[in-house]
């Protein structure tokens, strides 16, 4: 049942086959692009984290706290700014998502900044 591991638990697996690819790596493309792929879940899933400490640190938002439990599932860092740093208004993790996403937008940046 993938509901009793949590995002630590997640991120170390993600860690695993990151090295695990590395480990395995040849010069086949197909290979390249996994390890990639993995590398950009990995960067993601660390964001995601950032907004699991954030919104762990808001102990007196109920909303917040709420929204804690949904975030032991890898969410997609779309879902990851609107419905958590935006909506929370963690403007550093919003800033992160957008560096992140090579969003260059800077009239957002100059807001969030």
């Amino acid at each position: 049942d993938t509901d009793t591991f949590t995002l630590w638990d997640r991120i170390d697996y993600i860690s695993r086959a990151i090295l695990c690819a590395k480990a395995c790596s040849t010069s086949l493309n197909s290979e390249g692009e996994f390890l990639h792929e993995l590398e950009d879940k990995m960067e993601v899933a660390q964001l995601q984290l950032n907004i699991y400490s954030c919104l762990e640190q808001m102990s007196s938002n109920v909303a917040a706290q709420a929204a804690l439990p949904s975030l032991n599932s890898l969410i997609d860092i779309s879902s990851l700014y609107s419905e958590y740093a935006e909506k929370f208004g963690l403007a550093e993790c919003q800033l992160a998502i957008v560096h992140c996403a090579g969003h260059h937008d800077p009239l957002l940046v100059q807001k969030l900044w």
